[in-house]
C-alpha cells in the first residue's frame, strides 16, 4: 500500500497500529487461502508499514512487488 490507512493512529503508536495491521493482513491472506503472497513489516516514511510481497522475499526486496 502506498499510504497508511491508519496514519493518524500510527503516528501516535506505530508499534501497536502497524502490528495490528500486519496481523490483520496476515489473517486476511490466510483466511482466503492465498498462497505465494505474504504480509511483511517494512516501514518507510510516508507509506504503510505493511507490504504485500511474494512469499520468501525479504522486506527490503522490492522486486516483484505489486503496486
Amino acid at each position: 500500500m502506498r499510504s497508511c490507512p491508519f496514519h493518524p493512529l500510527a503516528a501516535k503508536t506505530p508499534d501497536l497500529v502497524c502490528g495490528m495491521n500486519h496481523a490483520f493482513l496476515t489473517g486476511y491472506l490466510d483466511g482466503l487461502r492465498i498462497s505465494g503472497v505474504q504480509a511483511v513489516l517494512a516501514p518507510e516514511p510516508g507509506e504503510c508499514c505493511v507490504r504485500l510481497s511474494p512469499s520468501g522475499t525479504e522486506p527490503g526486496d522490492r522486486t516483484g512487488e505489486g503496486r
